[in-house]
């Protein structure tokens, strides 16, 4: 009789089947895993969200970190993602930066953000709008705001956002009920040693000599952290950049940004900023006016104007809306009142009046106590290669679908590997038996009827997880599986770790089987 082993080609095409099942099982599982990426566009190398928070949608970050970052010269893009129902069909809502737009590679400008909404191509071919008509957009949190569309774009680079709308993040986070200290998510290209000293908290000591005079300390947004008497004193602050003032009465007489990542000392000595009088004569036409987050007006304060480069440009004690006269450009107003030493930089011209609105940082720390009151124990990197946490409670969408699919997939595996086994066993038992009656030593046995099948196995399941990659983003378009109106296919999973270790499984799983089998076969025989 011949010595070759029979059923190879059904063998091979009914282990490919399993295993282009077994693929499709694998391929939609990691889809779940790997949800938000449907969401988080990984601007940078990572991405930084609340670590307690299971989804994107409920992470508290404070905005000041991505200054912090900015200022010591790392990539920091802050994000507001919202799910809403616009024109009442689902769809995220994401807020970004005007500054920030070019990051996001898509065909419009700050204005056009700036006055409305932009909207992805396929997302306005699905409610069928076009630019200057009206968006109603109802978030999750059921805040509803009506918006002029601005703008239809396109991204080939992030796809994501052809089926979102994009507002200014101040919108965005009116939609969330968000205070404007806090944000979703920070995108950052930063190294992992920087990113690993985010969460602590570290030692500013102070050594001074001088007396007489008062401390400010602000962090990234100009918020005051501390303001009190200028003594020797250590302050407890988290990973930052901060701004340390010496100041008397009306001038400032120290000034050093201090880069906060990691325990460190300064000293504050008695040097003057230099100082330039202004001697241009001007009429009066500008007025800074000073008001607190409720809109009624600070009574007495300081007042002082700096040039970018740190020179005082003017000064005055001020009360309400007070003139000024300088010559157009860019300077930081500097405002001090009672505890609060407040510092934004604005552009002065001809005609340009100018509202500060001091925001104490008591005001400040009483918003995250109420919206976000932990968000500073830990912040999580998310980097695009490590699955977050499934967004289950948050988006029930489709997610029923995905079981359905699995669940019946793995049915169909768990039969066609028991069955393809026996088969392959069976139409050799014949075989299996010849040698036995030649006494083939156990070397012969393997090469003749295991190698080949076991080659068999290898291949097809090769070939069947292979295929299985390139078919699910088909299928999934296909049967439009999508959440938030996002379709599925757009999840990327660029970790092939998860395939490798369920080849190498399956492999093992076919393999014992075939020589339990075999064993049995030759028992009974």
């Amino acid at each position: 009789m011949p010595l070759y082993p029979r059923g190879l080609a059904v063998t091979v095409l009914s282990i490919y089947l399993v295993a282009l099942a077994l693929g499709l099982v694998i391929s939609t599982m990691l889809a779940m895993y790997y949800l938000p990426q449907l969401f988080l566009l990984n601007i940078g190398n990572a991405t930084i969200k609340k670590g307690e928070s299971i989804s994107i949608f409920t992470s508290w970050v404070p905005i000041n970190l991505a200054y912090s970052l900015r200022d010591m010269g790392v990539t920091a893009v802050p994000e507001v993602i919202v799910p809403s129902i616009v024109n009442e069909t689902p769809a995220i809502i994401r807020g970004i930066e005007p500054g920030c737009i070019g990051y996001y590679s898509i065909n419009a400008t700050q204005p056009d953000l700036g006055r409305g909404a932009l909207v992805g191509y396929k997302l306005a071919e699905e409610l069928h709008v076009k630019v200057g008509d009206e968006l109603i957009i109802t978030s999750f949190k059921g805040i509803t705001d009506n918006l002029t569309v601005t703008g239809i774009i396109t991204s080939s680079r992030y796809p994501q956002l052809n089926y979102e709308v994009i507002l200014n993040i101040t919108m965005a986070q009116r939609l969330d009920s968000l205070p404007s200290p806090i944000v979703n998510a920070i995108y950052i290209n930063a190294s992992y040693e920087l990113i690993s000293r985010v969460n602590q908290v570290y030692e500013l000591r102070i050594i001074t000599n001088m007396s007489n005079d008062y401390l400010a300390v602000l962090d990234s947004m100009n918020h005051t952290v501390f303001n009190g008497p200028l003594t020797n004193t250590t302050l407890a602050l988290p990973f930052g950049v901060y701004y340390v003032i010496a100041y008397n009465e009306s001038a400032i007489t120290w000034f050093l940004p201090v880069i906060l990542s990691g325990n460190d000392t300064i000293r504050v000595v008695g040097v003057s900023i230099p100082r330039v009088i202004n001697t241009t004569y001007a009429i009066p036409s500008e007025w800074v006016t000073v008001e607190w987050p409720n809109g009624s007006l600070v009574s007495n304060y300081y007042l002082l104007i700096y040039y970018m480069n740190g020179s005082l440009a003017y000064s005055t004690v001020g009360g309400g809306a007070t003139p000024i006269s300088l010559l157009g450009n860019t300077y930081r107003i500097v405002i001090i009142m009672s505890s609060v030493y407040y510092t934004v930089s604005k552009y002065i011209g001809p005609g340009l009046n100018v509202t500060v609105v001091l925001t104490p940082y008591s005001v400040v720390m009483s918003e995250l106590m109420t919206h976000a009151y932990n968000y500073f124990t830990k912040v999580t990197p998310l980097t695009p290669n490590s699955g977050s946490e499934a967004l289950i409670n948050a988006l029930k969408i489709g997610i029923g679908t995905f079981i359905g699919i699995i669940i019946s997939l793995l049915v169909i595996v768990s039969i066609g590997v028991v069955g393809i086994s026996e088969y392959s066993i069976n139409v050799n038992r014949e075989l299996i038996t010849y040698l036995r009656l030649n006494r083939a030593d156990g070397l012969n046995m393997a090469l003749l009827v295991d190698l080949p099948i076991i080659v068999t196995y290898i291949i097809s399941t090769a070939l069947g997880f292979l295929t299985a990659n390139y078919l699910w983003p088909l299928m999934t378009r296909f049967m439009k599986l999508g959440i938030m109106n996002q379709p599925i296919y757009l999840i990327a999973v660029s970790n092939h770790y998860p395939y490798t270790v369920a080849l190498i499984t399956t492999l093992l799983l076919l393999i014992i089987m075939h020589l339990v089998i075999r064993s049995r076969v030759i028992d009974v025989d």
